[in-house]
């Protein structure tokens, strides 16, 4: 099972067996937080707030004893919602279970145009259909 908690300060990761067993791991580096498993549950995913980014741990989970990888940085948040918002139960991503594709939800952010057309005399265009 993979949960967030600042029990000790920050929000980080952590990994425990369930149900029971022992042990407790922590999983993320300088915090973190809405961790999903892929569909093997040998990967697992997390929002990293201090660098806006979405992290992926490789892990064992099958043997007696848990082992990790280092966390690596699979992309920057961009235009998503903040990962600062670790804390937060409101998760803003999801994964498919091979792990290979994610969706967001993106923050609105205003359109710019770069050229609007402007029509004038266009009642004109009118006048000879009645």
């Amino acid at each position: 099972m993979a949960y967030t908690s600042d029990r000790l300060g920050d929000f980080e990761v952590y990994v425990r067996p369930f149900p029971g067993g022992r042990g407790e791991w922590k999983v993320s580096v300088n915090g973190g937080g809405h961790a999903l498993w892929n569909g093997q549950e040998d990967e697992l995913f997390y929002a990293a707030p201090d660098s806006n980014a979405i992290m992926v741990v490789k892990v064992d989970t099958q043997s007696d004893r848990f082992g990790q990888e280092s966390p690596r940085r699979l992309f920057t948040l961009d235009q998503a919602e903040p990962a600062s918002a670790a804390g937060s139960a409101r998760r803003f991503y999801d994964v498919t279970a091979d792990g290979q594709r994610f969706v967001m939800i993106q923050r609105n952010r205003p359109t710019i145009l770069s050229s609007m057309p402007i029509v004038q005399n266009w009642s004109a265009e009118f006048k000879d259909r009645e």
